[in-house]
């Protein structure tokens, strides 16, 4: 048997696997898995409710405060505005999109997630983020469909003004963002997508 190069047939790319990618705009967008970024992000958005609760860390509940100056500081507590992020500090930064309102049936609601799309993205221009990574916000708490996601996702670009944005990672796992991503690319205006 001849194993020489030309005796083989030959190889091809076949589109598929873990990422999806086009281009809106000068923003690139990659959907894929949570376990297979596509590149090092700067930030990452995450739905969140108006208590903080989505994102509490239980292990991070100081054990040296006194419980009674704990009950008297959560009295005083003040929920996040529906629609609005919230910043918190680390590597990669943690933009925590409000969708959710536990004290309302349902908590959460289709154009709450529309006003936190338009919050994350104008918190990533006025920071001057490059690369963002974001899970398909409210659907799986929010069970909001994917595709009405892709449809508000992309009208939230198509209105948005992305100076500083050049990476956009939709995480979500296979075959989610293979529907949602089919999806995104029928809302982008045609002549960006």
């Amino acid at each position: 048997m001849n194993n020489s190069y030309h005796d083989r047939p030959n190889l091809q790319v076949i589109n598929g696997g873990l990422y999806r990618t086009a281009f809106y705009g000068p923003v690139r967008i990659v959907a894929a898995p949570p376990e297979s970024p596509p590149f090092a992000v700067e930030a990452m958005a995450y739905e969140e409710d108006t208590f903080l609760i989505m994102s509490a860390d239980p292990d991070e509940v100081p054990t040296e405060v006194h419980p009674i100056r704990m009950m008297r500081e959560l009295e005083h507590f003040e929920p996040q505005k529906i629609g609005s992020v919230v910043v918190k500090k680390g590597t990669p930064l943690r933009l925590l999109a409000v969708v959710h309102d536990v004290n309302q049936e349902p908590t959460c609601r289709e154009k709450w997630v529309e006003k936190a799309l338009y919050s994350v993205f104008q918190e990533v221009e006025r920071r001057g983020i490059q690369s963002l990574g974001m899970p398909l916000l409210a659907t799986r708490h929010g069970r909001l469909p994917r595709r009405r996601l892709a449809r508000l996702l992309g009208r939230v670009l198509a209105e948005t003004e992305l100076k500083s944005l050049k990476k956009l990672w939709i995480t979500a796992p296979v075959p989610d963002n293979c529907d949602f991503f089919a999806a995104l690319k029928a809302n982008l205006p045609a002549e960006e997508a």
